[in-house]
């Protein structure tokens, strides 16, 4: 096979995922996790926030309908090699009534694209954090289930002297990927999930 026919094909079959997700404390995990982990899956990955309900009013809900339209139409003429998903905090009773909800202001999304975490991301932060490093950014060391782990619980662990974002960047530098998979389990659905987009 020669180089510039590799070459052909690799540009050919360019495999895209844009990750979107809520807020800054997301764009921190999934640029350094998430990012990472499916990196050699894919020749791009893209993090991108729509800054929390935003996709409510009634401007940006038109630009991310417009964006998914796009998407779909760019999909829709050969093979999907691009995709994407849309991530989103629990902050109702269930996921299904919290896909309803996205899907009552962008119509326009297939249910299968929007994955939902349990509660917050703060939950996924605290998950991976083993008791080596639970010492090392002096909290107490968690060593049970996450799911029901709060943005406002999780900032009452951070010590005093320290903001929360370069204690989030600390975490992600020093993060068990694996402990974080026993200790939550939307964490773990959402890897398993991911698998289907990684062919």
């Amino acid at each position: 096979m020669s180089y510039l026919f590799k070459i052909l094909v690799r540009v050919v079959m360019y495999k895209t995922l844009t990750i979107w997700v809520e807020g800054e404390e997301d764009v921190i995990f999934f640029e350094n996790i998430i990012k990472d982990k499916f990196s050699k899956k894919y020749d791009n990955i893209d993090i991108r926030s729509y800054n929390g309900d935003s996709y409510k009013n009634s401007r940006n809900k038109k630009k991310l309908m417009n964006w998914i339209d796009s998407f779909n139409s760019i999909n829709n003429k050969g093979k999907q090699l691009k995709h994407y998903i849309f991530v989103s905090d629990l902050d109702l009773n269930c996921i299904t009534e919290k896909k309803q909800e996205i899907k009552k202001y962008l119509t326009n999304i297939s249910n299968d694209k929007i994955l939902v975490v349990v509660k917050e991301v703060e939950s996924w932060y605290l998950a991976g954090i083993d008791r080596t490093n639970s010492r090392r950014l002096k909290i107490n060391y968690f060593n049970k289930k996450t799911n029901n782990i709060t943005k406002e619980y999780f900032c009452s662990l951070l010590p005093k002297d320290i903001e929360k974002r370069p204690f989030l960047l600390d975490i992600v530098t020093n993060y068990s990927v694996n402990l974080a998979k026993n200790n939550n389990d939307s964490f773990k659905y959402f890897l398993k999930n991911m698998k289907k987009y990684s062919y």
